[in-house]
């Protein structure tokens, strides 16, 4: 999750907030993000898993299969949304 807050999708540091309310919800509004995220992802791999590489580790994490798959479907969305309009 520390990866994921960091540099493998949500890159907190970019924000640079600093007053402590606001940085708490952040981190409660990214937590529950990740969990959405991760869950997403858990249900994708069931259906394509995710490939092995040839130094054994897997080409992205469950996490990153999930936040592009939402990242896909909101995308798709808001094309949709602009087309009926």
């Amino acid at each position: 999750m520390f990866k994921a807050f960091k540099s493998a999708g949500f890159n907190c540091e970019a924000t640079h907030i600093t007053d402590d309310l606001r940085l708490d919800t952040l981190m409660q509004v990214m937590s529950i993000a990740f969990c959405l995220a991760y869950q997403t992802g858990e249900i994708v791999v069931v259906d394509k898993p995710i490939i092995i590489k040839k130094h054994g580790y897997r080409q992205n994490s469950i996490f990153r299969v999930g936040l592009d798959t939402l990242v896909t479907i909101f995308y798709n969305i808001s094309n949709q949304s602009a087309h009926w309009m």
